[in-house]
Parts: C-alpha cells; structure tokens; sequence
C-alpha cells in the first residue's frame, strides 16, 4: 500500500502515468506469486488483492454477548475484515459492526431474537480499513477505542459481476466518483455529493454489479 501511494504522488507529479503506477505493483505482486496474481487477462480473486494491500495485523474485535444464554462471541477485525454476520436487507455497515452502540442481533446459540448486544473495540488505530459485504454501506460510523470514539469516513466502494470489478470514490468533500478501467480509462466519471445525512442506498449497487467491498479512512475529526 505505501508502495501503490508513492506511485501515486508520482502520477500526481507528472512523472508516471496512471497505468505505469498500477503496473509496477502489479509486476511486483505477479513476482511474489504468479499463481495468486497472474498477468494478462485472466481472472483472480479480489480477496487476495485487498489483503496484500491492507495487510493481516489484527488491530480490534467485534464482541457479541446474549443476554439470555450468557453465551460470547468474538470477531476479530484485520486489515482486511470479513463481515460473516447475518446481514438483513436493510442492515447497513455501522450496525454489523455494532457502532451505532448498542445493537440488538439474533443469537446464534439459543436463536432469541434482538438478545445480543455487539459492540466493536479497537486495540490499535488503524488509516484504512477494507470490510468484506454487500450492506448498505455507512457514510461514517464510530469505533470504540480506550482514547475514545474513532470516526471512520467512507472512502471507496469494489464492485463485481461479470468476471469484472468496477469501483466509486470518494473524496474529502464529499463528492463520488466512479471509475471502469475498460470504459472510463483513466479518468473518473462524476456522480454527485454524499454527506453525512445521505442515503447511500444507491451505492450498493453500480449498473449490474454488486457491492462486495467498503473502504473507510480516519475521518480527521
């Protein structure tokens, strides 16, 4: 990741293009496993992608206690985070990771309904954090964390379907953008502003692919 972000004050120097930053790391993933990263128009998987880049260290744990059975259970979260709670329609990404506060989920012990109570703690501050799901993603959410409530903002959003991954960004002003190497090339299309009060409903989706990834970054509050 620092690497892939150097290369990218190189693009914004005007000494590299967008394509040569890409390609230089993937040049250097290829070379540190050609299976897991082949080259060429072949497929690979996107798990593999984002935890190379966000990396494995474990920085906090989504903790889920039933008030009816006593029973616990603990989450722990890394770079790369897969979300394998049970997600509803309306659910959004603050609500599985219990950072709204209190949230009242199912139990998978004694099957009660609205008895558990989850909450999410960070041991360590992470920059970036990537979650694995199709929820609606959260413009922002909260982490506890023992100096005390961390703002995460969203920052980018990895789309699939049809053996390809398209993406949306967004910036510090709120304003998304969203990109398709094989339409948009190298530049951006623009799609509209998001602040904290916006339904980002319409995110989960872009033209047929699905939400699979949300990418968030300390908010800087």
């Amino acid at each position: 990741m620092d690497l892939l972000c150097k290369k990218f004050a190189n693009v914004i120097q005007g000494t590299l293009t967008f394509e040569g930053a890409r390609d230089h790391v993937r040049f250097l993933l290829n070379d540190s496993d050609q299976l897991e990263f082949p080259m060429g128009k072949q497929g690979m998987a996107v798990t593999s992608l984002v935890g190379k880049l966000m990396g494995n260290t474990a920085f906090g744990s989504v903790i889920s206690v039933c008030e009816v059975c006593g029973s616990v259970h603990s989450l722990m979260l890394k770079g790369k985070h897969v979300l394998t709670l049970k997600q509803m329609e309306d659910v959004d990404v603050a609500s599985l990771l219990g950072a709204h506060g209190s949230q009242k989920v199912a139990c998978t012990v004694c099957s009660n309904l609205n008895s558990v109570t989850r909450t999410a703690y960070l041991d360590e501050i992470p920059t970036v954090i990537a979650l694995e799901a199709n929820a609606k993603p959260s413009v922002q959410f909260r982490l506890t964390h023992n100096s005390g409530a961390i703002a995460y903002r969203l920052r980018g959003l990895i789309y699939w379907g049809d053996f390809h991954f398209v993406s949306r960004i967004i910036d510090k002003s709120g304003q998304v953008w969203f990109h398709d190497g094989m339409t948009t090339g190298s530049s951006c299309q623009w799609e509209g502003m998001i602040d904290l009060s916006s339904d980002s409903e319409w995110m989960r989706k872009a033209g047929s692919k699905s939400l699979c990834y949300c990418v968030y970054a300390l908010s800087g509050e």
